[in-house]
């Protein structure tokens, strides 16, 4: 798993060419008509509620549906892929051949996830800060689609194995899985619109035609890393050193360049959270005398029901509003820039922890 800091990455390429997470720079051919005017793909709320969920359950809802013979394909041929890495990362058709798969999270939807490519997908399974080509019984399993919610960290993924079979997979944390993919995803939102790309049909009748030439090359380049291993050992711990040093002092500037937001959304946050816990507490309290009244036969059953029904909804309303505070408050200041949920959350949980 290679230690890549994507956010570190530039997204500015040169004219007619895209450069890669490993920086290698693929020569691209520009398509015949170009569009007026180039997508965003930004990570905002979604308006349609489609992918809103709150509860035990933030599972994107109503995603995938019905059979997508693409998709198929897609799962059909990923290890095939997956071996041709070498081949794919150095052909900017191949690499922005379009990925019928359609990823989203709980709360944003499908924003950052618009149009993932072939070269995408090669990039995540190899430099996610997860292992996402195994499964939790470390037997090759490569994660294909992403649904979950960023907040709970809740999330039930869909994996596809050597055989083509395809299965079901959570990962932990989940927020390195989905952050990962996005970063990668959204580096080439204006690529995937500017330049030619083959179909994934195109691509596997171009990969079975090579056949196993390319796996021999990477073989022999694995051979010759092999004999460099200490000479590259040193580097990794050199460059490992600087990075996580380099990685601390970013994220404590981020902190700190939101730092008064930060503190008023905690102190606000607190207050909603200890205000709605104290009207749970009422609710708990008032459900429980219903309760009792049904044992000691002053109401019945049907009484009790009727009775503690308005107490449940507004119990569901209280959790749905602070959710959604939370959630468009850290959307809100994601999109800024220069700061992550991960450490949104750690700190408004700092308290907590004292």
């Amino acid at each position: 798993m290679a230690i890549v800091d994507l956010d570190a990455l530039s997204t500015e390429f040169p004219d007619n060419r895209i450069v890669l997470i490993n920086g290698s720079e693929l020569v691209c051919y520009p398509k015949v008509v170009q569009p007026e005017i180039y997508s965003e793909d930004n990570l905002s709320l979604d308006k349609s509620e489609e992918y809103f969920t709150v509860g035990s359950k933030p599972v994107v809802k109503n995603a995938e549906t019905g059979k997508d013979e693409m998709k198929d394909f897609f799962y059909k041929n990923a290890f095939l892929f997956f071996r041709n890495a070498h081949r794919i990362l150095n052909d900017s058709r191949m690499f922005l051949a379009p990925v019928p798969v359609q990823n989203g999270l709980a709360y944003t939807g499908t924003s950052g996830f618009y149009y993932p490519t072939l070269g995408v997908y090669i990039e995540w399974w190899l430099n996610c800060d997860a292992n996402v080509a195994k499964d939790r019984k470390g037997r090759d399993a490569l994660t294909c689609r992403i649904a979950g919610s960023p907040l709970s960290g809740s999330n039930h993924c869909t994996c596809v194995y050597p055989d083509g079979k395809i299965g079901d997979i959570s990962h932990s944390p989940f927020i390195n899985v989905w952050s990962t993919f996005m970063k990668i995803n959204k580096r080439y939102t204006k690529a995937k619109q500017m330049y030619e790309a083959y179909t994934l049909p195109e691509v596997v009748d171009l990969l079975l035609a090579v056949g196993q030439s390319r796996e021999s090359e990477l073989e022999t380049q694995l051979d010759i890393a092999e004999g460099n291993t200490n000479i590259l050992k040193r580097l990794y711990c050199s460059l490992k050193e600087q990075y996580y040093k380099l990685q601390n002092q970013y994220k404590d500037l981020g902190i700190l360049h939101y730092k008064e937001e930060l503190e008023a959304f905690r102190v606000e946050y607190r207050t909603r959270k200890h205000n709605a816990e104290l009207e749970i507490e009422s609710l708990v309290a008032a459900r429980g005398e219903f309760k009792s009244q049904m044992k000691q036969g002053i109401i019945n059953n049907v009484e009790y029901q009727h009775a503690i029904t308005p107490l449940t909804r507004r119990r569901k309303a209280i959790e749905h509003d602070l959710i959604t505070f939370r959630a468009e408050k850290e959307v809100a200041l994601v999109k800024k820039g220069h700061i992550t949920y991960s450490q949104i959350d750690n700190y408004l949980n700092q308290d907590d922890e004292k």
